[in-house]
């Protein structure tokens, strides 16, 4: 039975819409920006998954903003949000990321850090089984690392910026976090884990010069690939790609096939409608599989349109029993698992069990929670992200620079217990980790041109946390994973892999 939060409008079912450090927050719309508006407001679309308790009180010595973000800090760090109080700390100031071709730079680094606050979670009553937050988990790795002797050598002054789950105006957020790395801070990079796709973000840090590495499941689509070439993504392909593959290891795993009528619902985003037209499209195409319906749903751009997605998936429902569809797909950036859970409800309701065909970016450890077993008995996927496809453990071991992020979290107090705890470990640490090698390459040398042109030498030794077997590797220059395996459900195992490991 549907429940309503009278707080925040938001029409929920069930108890959950998201996994490990995703809140009500993810990829945004990915309409257009003019460049001429590139750094004002633009939509965000927040992921629709909530998930985790609410953010956790500051820790000793801790410093909490005084506006409405309530974003923290440790000594010596910056707070930055709307209404929030900056304080600058004793090493914070210009830093000159040094020319190309220089001598190795060791001062003082200032770095933008943006996370999300999941405190949208408590008041939907929402829990995912996390016990850790993305704030202390961001907050813990800069402290060791400048415990180790910063980040490629460099001491990280961090500006701070926490993104708010329960809040009507994500837009404002974002264009208050660029402004705050951009215009207050001059931040020499942004490291990122929000699980949101922005384009006013990704126009406003390209008009500063600035990269943004991501810790997401998000990514561009080609185009956006090549407007926003210093978005640096090694946790997700390029989403014509993502599509792509999706189709080709479905059909070689006899999921998907000839007889088969494929109902897609393409979330109503600017950058979901193209990797829909360029992606999918050609991909069911080309492996001769039919395409027998098309549905979108509203474009997330805020909490309360969850609630208007939700009650669209009864039209869906209705037009793809009409329309013989055996088979589901979901377009979207960041909201499939929000966007697979709703469907799934209401098909539920009405005794109507399709096939779906995943991708990480479901969550399956999401799903397992929520959604009804008949439905997810026909649930089956392309997972490359081990601690969000499968629920159990030996199949997602510690990679090398996994088992490192972990014992830097537990040096600084934080323990990572459940799946979930441990994406948002390995998400938050990779941005870390592959800053430092990359810094490292440069001789501490930020510069955007060296960081990037130092990422085809450093992705052939990189071990990843969070994909499987750390495997990554570049595509047209892009970090990218490059393994996947089949996922699917059973009643005894859960949500597990079902296929060896193959080549995306």
């Amino acid at each position: 039975m549907p429940l309503t939060d009278h707080r925040s409008g938001v029409m929920r079912t069930l108890r959950v819409v998201t996994a490990a450090t995703v809140v009500a927050l993810v990829a945004a719309c990915g309409s257009t920006v003019p460049p001429a508006q590139l750094g004002a407001p633009a939509s965000v679309r927040p992921s629709g998954e909530l998930a985790g308790p609410p953010t956790a009180a500051p820790a000793p010595g801790a410093t909490a903003g005084t506006g409405s973000t309530g974003v923290v800090t440790g000594p010596g760090g910056i707070v930055t949000g709307p209404g929030a109080t900056s304080t600058v700390g004793p090493t914070t100031g210009p830093v000159s990321p040094g020319a190309l071709g220089s001598s190795r730079v060791t001062g003082p680094i200032s770095l933008g850090v943006l996370y999300l606050v999941n405190d949208a979670a408590a008041p939907a009553g929402i829990d995912n089984g996390n016990t850790i937050t993305a704030s202390r988990v961001m907050h813990a790795y800069v402290d060791s690392w400048n415990h180790s002797g910063g980040i490629g050598g460099r001491r990280i002054d961090p500006v701070y910026f926490g993104v708010h789950s329960y809040n009507n105006n994500y837009e404002g957020q974002i264009a208050a976090a660029c402004s705050a790395f951009t215009e207050d801070h001059h931040v020499a990079a942004v490291l990122m884990q929000l699980q949101y796709y922005s384009e006013q973000l990704l126009g406003c840090l390209r008009q500063a010069n600035v990269p943004l590495i991501s810790g997401d499941f998000t990514a561009p689509d080609r185009q956006d690939a090549r407007r926003f070439p210093l978005f640096v993504t090694p946790l997700s392909q390029v989403g014509e790609d993502r599509e792509s593959a999706v189709v080709r290891h479905l059909v070689d795993d006899r999921f998907l096939s000839a007889r088969n009528r494929v109902g897609v619902i393409v979330e109503d985003c600017g950058v979901d409608n193209r990797i829909y037209s360029n992606g999918l499209v050609p991909a069911l195409r080309q492996a001769h599989v039919p395409l027998g319906s098309t549905f979108r749903t509203q474009c997330f751009q805020s909490v309360q349109d969850f609630g208007a997605q939700t009650s669209q998936m009864s039209g869906a429902v209705l037009q793809f029993r009409q329309d013989r569809v055996d088979r589901v797909m979901v377009v979207s950036a960041g909201a499939e698992a929000n966007i697979v859970f709703a469907f799934s409800e209401v098909a539920e309701n009405q005794r109507y069990r399709p096939g779906y065909g995943l991708s990480s970016v479901a969550i399956p450890v999401a799903l397992q929670l929520n959604v009804a077993p008949a439905q997810m008995q026909n649930m089956r996927g392309v997972g490359w992200l081990p601690v969000l496809d499968t629920t159990v453990r030996s199949q997602s071991p510690a990679t090398p620079t996994g088992n490192a992020c972990l014992k830097r979290l537990r040096d600084q107090g934080v323990d990572a217990q459940t799946q979930t705890d441990r994406w948002t470990a390995y998400s938050g640490c990779e941005v870390f980790a592959l800053y430092d090698r990359l810094l490292r390459a440069t001789a501490g040398n930020a510069d955007p041109a060296a960081v990037l042109g130092a990422v085809p030498a450093v992705m052939r030794s990189y071990v990843a946390a969070a994909t499987i077997d750390g495997h990554v590797g570049v595509r047209n220059g892009r970090p990218t994973p490059s393994v996947g395996r089949i996922f699917a459900y059973d009643s005894a195992h859960g949500f597990h892999y079902v296929s060896g490991s193959f080549g995306l």
